[in-house]
């Protein structure tokens, strides 16, 4: 049983890639650090992928699965090559690689679901739905999306990413040349009928395809955000559409994976006593749904200001100080650009979304690169926005204005397109 006299440096909320990144960083810091998870050692299930570039740690590069030289983006009549390379990472090496540093640096995982938190003067306490109490010097919540602890700032709505995928055995090779994948396919399948079509024109998807081996294929019909969410059926069903239109057909599904991502809202609060860290701290790109890459790059930079705060003692100063140095002021602005492109993703059809990619990829490389990546600044973003609106054919280009205009953000709008 844990009583209150037990104490650690850090306490982390959550029992995922972002908890066991950011706890495995703390310890790698010196710091004592425990989890608390409701399912230790629980296996991960979602499936990981981002471009190749962004794991720059060898740890990392240990964990990748496969990789692709030519992503394809199928959009209007055009197929884009894009020139990036593009990685999956195994869950499983993943999970053990963060696993074995926690378990080396002697972080402790707890089993229990903690119900709130108290803020002493001195430090936080847990407390867990099984009675225990759990006391630590600082508290970080990376317990994902529908985190209940965290306070976002208001006036953002979210949107939802939601995929269907499978991972399946193909009776036939798989239908793709050595080195490609497809990121997007907007093109509908041509087994749907004219409901079929209707449903893709007002809820865009699109196929994301990924060959593993000759006759082993993860494949994914994916909504990239919209409001409300979509329903799970409904990809399925258009997936099954997607694979018979292909030819591809399947001898076993090995796995199914049901994605549902909150994307977007209200950046997290500064004012709270507790942090945190992940999709829980509103990490999750809004634009495009990606984290797992950023969360990895700064788990390391986030523990490092989280020892410094420990060691000079933790006020509410300094906890002001470590949001700001997971929340800068700069990324801040540049999320709200975020939000406002995926406010206007959550409003076009299949025919505005399909010409919306063909105009993103004729972007400077460095420019989409890193508008995808979260790397930008404000005003690399706003520079990336405006040459976008300059590229958008006439049709899209007027759905952007009366987007931008009629949600009463046409002062955000005007700095974008420079009108």
């Amino acid at each position: 049983m844990l009583h209150t006299s037990v104490k650690f440096d850090l306490a982390i909320i959550g029992g995922g890639p972002s908890a066991y990144a950011l706890a495995a960083s703390c310890a790698d810091k010196g710091l004592t650090v425990a989890t608390v998870e409701p399912d230790v050692g629980a296996r991960w299930i979602p499936n990981y992928a981002c471009w190749a570039d962004e794991l720059k740690h060898p740890d990392l590069q240990s964990c990748i699965e496969a990789t692709w030289a030519s992503p394809l983006v199928y959009v209007q009549n055009d197929v884009i090559d894009v020139t990036r390379r593009y990685a999956k990472i195994s869950t499983p090496r993943l999970q053990s690689l963060l696993q074995v540093r926690c378990s080396l640096k002697g972080v402790k995982h707890i089993g229990g679901q903690v119900t709130h938190i108290a803020h002493e003067e001195s430090h936080d306490v847990l407390h867990l739905a099984n009675g225990h109490k759990l006391n630590a010097t600082l508290c970080v919540d990376a317990s994902g999306h529908q985190s209940v602890f965290t306070h976002r700032t208001s006036g953002a709505l979210p949107g939802w990413q939601v995929a269907y995928g499978q991972l399946i055995e193909t009776k036939e090779p798989v239908p793709f040349a050595a080195g490609e994948m497809v990121l997007m396919d907007y093109r509908i399948p041509a087994a749907c009928n004219e409901d079929d079509r209707l449903s893709y024109h007002l809820k865009p998807s699109f196929l994301y395809a990924m060959p593993l081996s000759s006759h082993l294929l993860f494949v994914e019909e994916t909504i990239l955000v919209g409001r409300p969410a979509a329903d799970f059926d409904l990809l399925k069903q258009r997936l099954a559409l997607r694979l018979v239109s292909m030819g591809i057909k399947s001898s076993k599904v090995l796995e199914e994976e049901h994605c549902w991502i909150e994307m977007g809202g209200g950046v997290p609060l500064r004012r709270q006593r507790h942090l945190a860290f992940g999709a829980a701290a509103g990490m999750v790109h809004p634009a495009t749904g990606y984290l797992i890459s950023r969360m990895l790059g700064t788990a390391p930079k986030f523990a490092e200001a989280i020892a410094q705060g420990i060691e000079s003692g933790i006020t509410d100063a300094v906890r002001k100080s470590l949001w700001h140095s997971l929340w800068p002021t700069d990324m801040r602005r540049t999320w709200s650009l975020y939000q406002f492109g995926m406010d206007i993703l959550c409003r076009l059809s299949h025919e505005q979304m399909s010409s919306f990619f063909h105009a993103f990829f004729q972007l400077e490389p460095h420019l989409w690169q890193g508008f995808m990546s979260a790397s930008m600044s404000t005003s690399a973003v706003a520079r990336a926005m405006a040459q976008f609106f300059f590229l958008a054919d006439p049709a899209l280009k007027a759905e952007l204005m009366r987007s931008g205009i009629g949600s009463g953000r046409n002062h955000l709008f005007r700095s974008v397109v420079g009108a």
